[in-house]
Order: structure tokens, then C-alpha cells, then sequence
């Protein structure tokens, strides 16, 4: 219990940090863009930034799992009904992606 515990505390302070990577990468990408549009950078300048985009978000999709799975694992342990955890979770966070 104490191990699941850790990992969701854990996994909400990693997929915030991870939120601002994504945000820090969008403006590095719209930066770029703008360089680019200036003559100062490249097109695989351009798709570097692109590259580095998606990869945090896809970090931030799977820290999100994570977090998703040690709160259903750490409800089923206390006795609780971890289907409906899932249920619950997942429809919170379709609320904070909307």
C-alpha cells in the first residue's frame, strides 16, 4: 500500500513537471519557427523542436498511465473497487484534456 501511495504522490508531481516540459517545448518550437521565418534557422531545426514536442507529450501520456494505474492498484489494496476508480479517473481526466 505504502509503495502505491508513493507512486501516485510521485506520478502527480512528475506528470505536472512533465506538463511543463510540453509547454516549455511549444514555445522552443513556435521560437524556432519564428528564427526560421527570419532566415536564422533551418528546416530540420524546425523538425528538431517538432521531435522533442512529441516526446514529451508522449512522456506526459505515459506518466499519466502510470499515475492512472497506481491509483487503481492502490484503491484495490484498501479494499476499494478499483474498476470504478478507473472509471472515475478516466473521465476526470478527459475533463482536464478537453
Amino acid at each position: 500500500v505504502a509503495e502505491q501511495h508513493r507512486l501516485v504522490v510521485e506520478g502527480a508531481q512528475r506528470i505536472q513537471a512533465l506538463e511543463r516540459a510540453v509547454a516549455s517545448a511549444r514555445t522552443a518550437l513556435h521560437s524556432v519557427e519564428r528564427s526560421r521565418q527570419a532566415g536564422l534557422r533551418t528546416v530540420l531545426d524546425i523538425l528538431d523542436a517538432e521531435d522533442r514536442l512529441q516526446r514529451a507529450q508522449l512522456e506526459v501520456r505515459f506518466a499519466r498511465y502510470q499515475y492512472l494505474l497506481a491509483r487503481v492498484r492502490l484503491q484495490a489494496l484498501c479494499g476499494g473497487d478499483g474498476a470504478t476508480e478507473l472509471g472515475r479517473l478516466t473521465f476526470l481526466q478527459g475533463r482536464q484534456t478537453s
